[in-house]
């Protein structure tokens, strides 16, 4: 199995020996640039289809077999990296970098620095890394005008609030100054998951029957005990507090604590001023706007917001200028959302004009600091033509679709775009079995089966399956897509069940057999992001 996971060899890598700690390993030739390989059964396949090197979407598999060849690469070296301005060198520089070198910068403006970034030597140069400075230490949360963490690791009480003073002057035990606050900080401990969600430490000083913030005289103006609690004369003599675990029925909630319990803690400190630290992205403009034209949600969206507020401050349109994008006026589409006119980071979405059928390009577009929207402007045409949908999201992942269970894959980019005929499956399996790919039409609540095909699928790759002419199946606009196997671990998909961000939710309902597929009643919802794609084509071919 190969391998890299901190990224600091040069390429994936996989044991070829292991005894004990006896271990020895090599370079994994993904690439295919020394000794081209294949990973399927390529003579078959080639004799099934003599144009399967040309065209079959798995040729890239028959590497060898398809006398694919690529020169092979020679380890470039770097001269020294160019250092943002309000950054300096961690560690002593030197005249040459070999390719897969990192170098760490720390940020200038600080007497301890608590941010710092990478730069690492590829074969085409050092990687960009604009600026390093930021108004939050790295991996903190921007928050008003503090920010806040939670460390990995269980103190005390008191040992918690010495933490959190070594973090700098302003270091403390987060105040929950307000439901605001103490819902902030839930949202941040659910997204993290795993023991975060175990009980923290906040700020809180029992003094002679009054509650302060710790190390202060400022008495809490806000509190968030369960009803009667503090009636209690148990906890009387308690003088810390916490937040009860997600797990408690009294969750989100406070309660006073004896504080010599090691738990998780968290830290607030205030953000630096931004009149010294330059307002651009740390990695480059450039590539923030590539990141915000595949995902043009990045500065909005709750899933990306904490990186997109450290890394592309200035394309988010954090800074003190006002860049905005006014509607761009296409003949063939129209605005979906409400203001036509956005900041910088910001998105508008559009769709195409009634009558109009959707060809190509981008339904939802960030706006740029240049005032120009990212992406391409969307292209709609009167008559329909052939499109692939999700196809480029047809990709390993790393859980598999649960055995006799119909989950449908309500979501708008899987849904059908115009009236046709779905005539190739695209999917990829772990391990060979059946799977049936099904289509419903959705009315208010309710969904009506309209037809199924069933495919023996075949692993490691990225498969299609061409649906003969007769079986194709009649579809509209909005119908549904969706997938059912009674074969185990066929099917990869991400399950996001954990995730505080639910990406997509899909309907789901517990079959017996396929004879159940009309009258399957979709009780459940399952967050899975799966990998299933369709050909669609305005007439039977």
């Amino acid at each position: 199995e190969c391998r890299n996971p901190d990224g600091e060899l040069l390429q994936p890598w996989c044991y070829t020996h292991k005894n004990g700690t006896n271990c020895r390993k090599r370079y994994c030739d993904v690439c295919n640039l020394l000794a081209p390989a294949d990973v399927l059964s390529c003579s078959k396949l080639i004799k099934q289809d003599p144009e399967f090197c040309q065209t079959a979407m798995q040729r890239f598999a028959c590497f060898k077999s398809c006398g694919f060849a690529q020169s092979p690469s020679t380890r470039k070296t770097c001269g020294p990296p160019k250092v943002p301005s309000d950054g300096y060198l961690d560690g002593a520089d030197k005249p040459t970098y070999l390719e897969g070198e990192k170098v760490i910068i720390k940020c200038s403006l600080e007497k301890i620095s608590v941010n710092q970034g990478e730069m690492l030597c590829t074969a085409s140069g050092w990687t960009t890394l604009e600026s390093v400075c930021n108004e939050c230490p790295d991996n903190w949360v921007p928050y008003g005008s503090r920010c806040f963490f939670i460390p990995p690791e269980k103190l005390d009480g008191i040992e918690a609030e010495k933490q959190c003073q070594s973090y700098g002057p302003s270091g403390t035990l987060f105040q929950v100054r307000s439901e605001e606050d103490n819902a902030a900080l839930i949202h941040y401990r659910k997204s993290k998951q795993g023991d975060y969600i175990d009980a923290v430490w906040i700020s809180g000083d029992h003094r002679l029957g009054i509650w302060f913030y710790t190390n202060t005289i400022i008495k809490m103006d806000f509190v968030k005990w369960p009803e009667n609690l503090l009636s209690s004369a148990r906890y009387a003599p308690y003088k810390c507090a916490n937040l009860f675990s997600e797990n408690m029925k009294e969750a989100g909630f406070w309660r006073p604590r004896a504080c010599d319990k090691p738990q998780l803690f968290a830290c607030q400190v205030d953000k630096k001023s931004t009149s010294k630290i330059p307002c651009q992205d740390r990695i480059s403009t450039r590539l923030c706007e590539k990141i915000l034209k595949v995902f043009p949600g990045l500065c909005s969206e709750n899933t990306f917001m904490k990186n997109a507020a450290v890394f592309c401050r200035k394309s988010c349109g954090t800074c003190a200028e006002k860049e905005h994008c006014e509607e761009p006026h296409g003949e063939s589409y129209t605005r979906t959302s409400k203001k036509d006119n956005i900041p910088a980071g910001q998105t508008m979405t559009f769709d195409c004009k009634p009558d109009y059928y959707y060809v190509s390009g981008d339904l939802k577009r960030a706006c740029s600091t240049s005032e120009k929207f990212l992406g391409q402007a969307p292209v709609c045409q009167k008559k329909p033509v052939p499109v692939d949908v999700n196809l480029n999201f047809v990709i390993p992942r790393p859980d598999t679709l649960p055995a006799g269970v119909v989950m449908l894959f309500n979501e708008t980019n899987l849904r059908v775009p115009y009236p046709g005929y779905i005539s190739t499956w695209y999917y990829y399996c772990r391990t060979p079995g059946v799977i049936y790919f099904l289509v419903y039409r959705q009315t208010q609540s309710s969904f009506t089966y309209l037809g199924s095909n069933s495919v023996k699928c075949q692993v490691g790759w990225k498969w299609n399956f061409d649906v003969p002419k007769s079986e194709q199946i009649a579809v509209k606009k909005d119908d549904i897509v969706g997938v059912y196997s009674s074969d185990k671990k066929t099917l990869v998909v991400n399950d996001c069940s954990d995730a505080q961000e639910k990406i997509m939710r899909n309907p789901a309902g517990t079959v017996n057999d396929i004879t159940e597929f009309k009258s399957v009643e979709f009780k459940e919802e399952l967050y899975f992001i799966p990998s299933v794609g369709f050909h669609l084509v305005p007439e039977r071919s």
